[in-house]
């Protein structure tokens, strides 16, 4: 997270995002490729409870 710090004065620019994301993600993520990269196209994310109840719904990649 120090490198995150060292960061805060950057312009927030696509690379950084991604940057950013590799960071927090590292050996988070059941791919370890999907660390820094944007979500393919195809690749459906949605974030729902045990009940099914909807909370978002992405818009579509690419």
């Amino acid at each position: 997270m120090k490198r995150i710090r060292e960061l805060k004065d950057q312009p927030l620019t696509p690379q950084l995002v991604l940057d950013l994301h590799r960071l927090v993600s590292q050996d988070t993520l059941d791919d370890p490729a999907d660390a820094g990269r944007l979500r393919p196209p195809g690749k459906e994310v949605v974030v729902d409870d045990a009940y099914g109840t909807v909370f978002h719904v992405p818009p579509a990649a690419g």
